[in-house]
């Protein structure tokens, strides 16, 4: 029942593609946006070949093929277990890219700090939405978390299409909290202090082991 893009995992550059263009094609078993870039957009067959052929010889992996959603990209982090509280969400702001480039978050723009796109999307958190939106942001993140097992933090996130629909792209159960990242931005978006995050954690993990 969670929300999805239409999705295809090719393993051949060759193979028939059954999604309506336009598709984003990754590594599926990579993490970070590695073999994301602002190639990875295909608007016709002979594009989408052109990738699968470049990523399959580079990361030697299946491929994933999703409907590239044109639209918001929103990171929802998740703290706790039982219960589970939903932190401030964040937004990666596409306003000011410009229409040379695809609105996505590739690898250029997540990690290389002298490429334009690192400063033309700037994360917002908390996000500026409406409080309607921001329920159903949450909902979807709670169900992604309970269903797929989601245990003391994690990271969900979604993209919205032209009619405000929710689509989930990733569930990332152990998103970077290093000092400077977004799950711990949220975090501080919430009121919660680095080292209280640790705290956390390291209790969590203390109680499963049984320990005092």
């Amino acid at each position: 029942g969670i929300p999805t893009p239409d999705f295809q995992v090719l393993t051949e550059p060759t193979e028939q593609c059954q999604l309506s263009f336009p598709v984003i094609a990754k590594p599926s078993r990579e993490d970070g946006s590695v073999g994301i870039t602002q190639q990875s957009v295909a608007f016709s067959g002979a594009q989408l070949e052109n990738i699968v052929a470049r990523l399959t010889a580079k990361y030697r992996q299946p491929i994933l093929v999703e409907k590239f959603i044109a639209g918001r990209e929103f990171n929802i982090s998740l703290l706790g277990n039982d219960p589970v509280e939903v932190l401030p969400i964040s937004e990666l702001s596409f306003a000011q890219v410009s229409p040379e480039f695809q609105p996505i978050a590739s690898y250029e723009a997540k990690w290389l700090s002298e490429h334009p796109l690192y400063q033309l999307t700037p994360p917002i958190c908390p996000a500026e939405i409406e409080d309607d939106l921001r329920a159903r942001l949450s909902a979807v993140a709670l169900q992604v978390y309970r269903t797929l097992g989601g245990r003391d933090y994690g990271r969900v996130d979604v993209r919205l299409d032209a009619d405000g629909e929710i689509f989930v792209l990733e569930y990332n159960p152990n998103p970077d909290i290093s000092p400077e990242a977004g799950f711990v931005r949220a975090l501080r978006a919430a009121g919660w202090s680095y080292e209280r995050l640790v705290a956390f954690l390291v209790r969590k993990a203390i109680e499963r082991r049984g320990c005092d």
